[in-house]
C-alpha cells in the first residue's frame, strides 16, 4: 500500500504544472537576500512552496509529498530514495541580547549555559536536535524554557533578555544589531549543513530545476 500511494503521488506530481518545494524560513530568507537580479525569482511562478522546519520538510519529502526541499542538517543524510547536494555550511552560535551578562564572552562552553533559560526553535527544526546533542553530554542538565516555530518571536524574547538560544549564523541578519552571536568552544562547535534534497525520481519543472542548478554551481 505505501508503494501504491507513492506511485499515485509521483503520477500527480508529474502531471502538475509546478513543483512542490520545501522552504525552511531561515534558509530561504538567507538565500533570497543574496539574489540581486529580479529575473532570478522567475522560477517562483512554477513553485508551490511549503513552509516549515527542516525536520518536518524531510518527513514530507520521504512521504512523497514534496519534489524537493532545502534543508538544514547537522549530520549526514543517507536514504535510498533521495539525493543530497550540499550548498554550504554555517556554524551554530549561542545567540543572546547584547545586554546579557554573557554577551562579553569570546566563546562559551555548554557547561556555562546549563542554568540559562533556553528559547529554542521547536521539534520541526534541527536546532532542537543540536541542543539535545550538546545537552546529552551534560546529563540533560539544561532545560528548554520555551519552544516556538516563529524565529521573529524567538528574537523578540532574546532582545528582552528572557533567555538565550542556539542558532545558525544565517538566522542573524544586519537588522539584528541588538543581538550577539558567540561561538562555542572548539570541542563543542556544531555546524548547520544547508543542502538541496530531491527525490531520485523527481519531476522538477525545468525552470525550477535550472534555478537549483545555478544555485548549486554558485555555491561551489
Amino acid at each position: 500500500l505505501p508503494e501504491v500511494s507513492s506511485a499515485h503521488k509521483e503520477i500527480n506530481r508529474s502531471l502538475a504544472h509546478y513543483s512542490t518545494v520545501g522552504f525552511p524560513p531561515i534558509i530561504i530568507q538567507y538565500l533570497f537576500a543574496a539574489l540581486k537580479e529580479k529575473d532570478k525569482f522567475d522560477f517562483l511562478k512554477k513553485v508551490r512552496p511549503i513552509r516549515g522546519g527542516s525536520v518536518e520538510l524531510l518527513n514530507l519529502l520521504l512521504k512523497g509529498d514534496l519534489d524537493a526541499s532545502l534543508l538544514g542538517l547537522i549530520e549526514p543524510l543517507n536514504h535510498p530514495s533521495i539525493e543530497t547536494h550540499e550548498l554550504f555550511h554555517k556554524e551554530l552560535y549561542v545567540v543572546l541580547s547584547k545586554n546579557h551578562p554573557l554577551a562579553t564572552a569570546s566563546s562559551l562552553t555548554f557547561q556555562d549555559l546549563v542554568d540559562q533559560s533556553f528559547i529554542l526553535l521547536d521539534e520541526h527544526f534541527v536546532h532542537l536536535k543540536a541542543f539535545q546533542h550538546l545537552n546529552n553530554h551534560y546529563h540533560h542538565a539544561a532545560t528548554p524554557f520555551f519552544q516556538t516555530d516563529d524565529i521573529n518571536l524567538l528574537k523578540q524574547l532574546l532582545r528582552k533578555k528572557i533567555g538565550i538560544s542556539l542558532l545558525s549564523e544565517i538566522a542573524i541578519t544586519k537588522e539584528d544589531k541588538d543581538l550577539i552571536a558567540i561561538p562555542m568552544v572548539k570541542d563543542e562547535r556544531m555546524s548547520l549543513y544547508v543542502s538541496l534534497v530531491t527525490l531520485k525520481e523527481n519531476n522538477l519543472h525545468p525552470e525550477v530545476e535550472n534555478f537549483f542548478k545555478e544555485l548549486l554551481n554558485s555555491k561551489r
